[in-house]
């Protein structure tokens, strides 16, 4: 029968201390997509929420996450029951959100009968706390595009031998928002100072979209439609008299139109945003375009943009870095009246998906054009500045293998003694190599040199400059005789420190002792120079205490912490882990005495710092 009794059952103090003592964690929900998880036991103060009173009614919550819809088939609770006894049946009732609390209802479900209500923990005190599985009849709660949706769920419990029936709570670990509690004479619902209910939910998700558009068609574009919404992209204007970016054939460096920012004076000054759709980069994918800008004397600022995490500047500015600034500092310069091409590797997005967006910001009269837009796959090609072979800087943990090879052979090679004179390490026999690479932001590369391939070359030479027509060497070396040697375990490698993170650099390769050298394989790898000077911090709202440290580091951010990765003094990785939050408990227990290099990433910025461990 249904219980209408509000008091909780009678604890004394001695027999609550050994009642939580009895307590094991031995049965751990397992997270589910869009379920609420919890893992710890009843709660320490003895007190519970009842689900067998309809005088007083809970509710836990339930959050979807962005851009899908959930549909509810199993719900998993832990329910404290005394007297021995177990749950008959339960009514279940869902409710959308207002303010952080349950709101109106959207759909309920009567005398659900639990397939199981398997033991979770055994008191000797007569209560039991039974993990009461319920199928339920597939409900779904609608997604929202782009943020994530809060629900409520309430159930009301019959039970046997006239037992009390509580929701097990947990203080040490809530997720959401706190259990919510209804008073059925004011109707109105309170969420509780303590606790969350020890709770699951299963079931499906599906991908929802408001895309009408054919992604196909944004990458490569073509510019060549008047609605950009067909293909994708997304305007977007912080002035209410900003005309924003247009289609125009005044000027157009592929067929007959391009996307173009203009206009006269403004009220005040205004951003406006040409922004791609979702881009998934692969290995080798380049960024490409052409632009054209006009009437310098009033030009303001235009930028290239790029988010992983938002479609919308405006909405969410901190989500957008910016990568380049179309101006004098760029490749080719202001473009003033000109097309121009701007190529970039975008090595370091490899496997995430991106938003790309233009920018112009400024209120006086001007011209901005974008064409030919694309990101595509660009194998090993000549640089159209400097006849240099593109190599992408792979991970510091990435092992070399026949995929990720940087190859060139004496059918690339030039003699390029003229311009930049005579390497100062090792003979030089008229002919080399050439090849580009941006600095990854740990300032550092490793270059290794596998022996077995070194197909035809006696001796590898290498010198490094920071431009293609530049005779200073910034670095020079020989590593050694390679000539057709069969496979072994050995590899040759060397380290090229103190390089501008994001900066371009020529590394120039030859044999000393043979022009026609046949062909060269190895791999360049970004590497944290244990040596090299490191900031306190380059995140925003980073911490890391205690420095010197024992058994635990906290990590602290202002973004979710992606990654830690912690080298020796040697800068060998010796630990790289993942993670997902803003604050982490780093376990350094097993770590010796000594120095260690701590290189932390989160979704946006990353910083390295050594660590002193006692």
């Amino acid at each position: 029968m249904l219980n209408k009794t509000k008091q909780l059952y009678p604890l004394n103090m001695k027999n609550l201390i050994l009642f939580i003592l009895s307590i094991s964690i031995s049965n751990i929900l397992a997270q589910t997509p869009s379920s609420e998880f919890n893992l710890t036991a009843f709660s320490g103060d003895g007190t519970g929420v009842y689900v067998t009173s309809n005088q007083y009614r809970t509710a836990n919550d339930i959050t979807v996450a962005p851009s899908v819809d959930f549909t509810l088939n199993t719900i998993t609770a832990n329910l404290v029951v005394d007297n021995g006894g177990s749950i008959n049946s339960v009514d279940i009732v869902y409710y959308d959100d207002a303010g952080g609390k349950p709101g109106n209802q959207i759909g309920s479900q009567n005398a659900v009968i639990p397939t199981s209500q398997d033991l979770a923990y055994v008191s000797e005190f007569g209560l039991n706390i039974k993990s009461v599985v319920l199928d339920v009849t597939p409900f779904q709660f609608n997604g929202t595009i782009n943020t994530s949706t809060t629900y409520w769920i309430s159930i009301v419990a019959t039970v046997s031998n006239s037992a009390i029936v509580w929701w097990e709570l947990s203080e040490a670990c809530t997720v959401g928002s706190r259990i919510a509690e209804r008073n059925a004479s004011s109707g109105i619902w309170h969420i509780k100072g303590y606790g969350d209910g020890v709770y699951s939910f299963d079931g499906t998700i599906e991908a929802i979209s408001d895309i009408t558009c054919d992604p196909t068609l944004a990458n490569p574009e073509t510019f060549e439609t008047v609605d950009l919404t067909e293909h994708c992209w997304t305007l977007y204007q912080t002035g209410t008299d900003d005309p924003g970016f247009v289609q125009t054939s005044s000027q157009s460096h592929n067929g007959s139109n391009s996307f173009y920012h203009a206009s006269t004076d403004l009220s005040t000054s205004s951003s406006s945003y040409l922004v791609s759709p979702a881009i998934s980069v692969e290995y080798f994918d380049y960024l490409s375009f052409w632009y054209y800008q006009h009437d310098i004397a009033n030009y303001g600022a235009s930028n290239i943009l790029i988010s992983t995490t938002s479609a919308d500047p405006i909405a969410d500015p901190s989500a957008f870095t910016k990568i380049m600034s179309l101006d004098e500092t760029a490749v080719g310069g202001f473009s003033e009246d000109t097309w121009t091409k701007h190529s970039q590797s975008l090595n370091k997005y490899t496997g995430e998906v991106i938003y790309i967006a233009f920018e112009y910001i400024g209120d006086a009269s001007h011209e901005f054009y974008i064409d030919d837009f694309s990101v595509l796959f660009e194998p090993l090609s000549y640089d159209e500045a400097a006849t240099a072979l593109h190599i992408n800087v792979l991970a510091e943990t990435t092992n070399c293998s026949p995929d990720t090879y940087i190859t060139g052979s004496n059918i690339d090679a030039t003699d390029s003694s003229v311009i930049n004179g005579t390497p100062s390490c090792g003979s030089y026999a008229s002919g080399d190599i050439w090849f580009k690479f941006e600095a990854p932001e740990t300032g550092a590369v490793q270059l290794i040199l596998t022996q077995y391939i070194m197909l035809g070359w006696s001796e590898f030479s290498y010198a490094l400059y920071d431009a293609h027509d530049s005779s200073t060497e910034l670095y020079c070396n020989v590593l050694g005789q390679y000539l057709n040697e069969m496979p072994t375990d050995q590899d040759y490698y060397d380290y090229i420190t103190g390089l501008t993170p994001g900066k371009s650099y020529y590394l120039r390769a030859w044999d000393s002792n043979n022009n026609n050298f046949g062909e060269v394989e190895f791999c360049l790898l970004a590497y944290t120079d244990p040596n090299a000077s490191v900031s306190n911090s380059t995140i925003d709202g980073f911490k890391a205490y205690p420095n010197p440290a024992n058994n635990f580091v906290y990590f602290e951010a202002q973004d979710l912490i992606k990654s830690i990765s912690v080298y020796n003094l040697l800068g060998k990785e010796i630990r790289n882990t993942t993670f997902d939050s803003k604050n982490i408990v780093f376990d350094i227990a097993n770590f010796s005495s000594g120095t260690y290099i701590v290189k932390i990433k989160t979704s946006r910025q990353v910083t390295v710092y050594k660590l002193l461990v006692n």
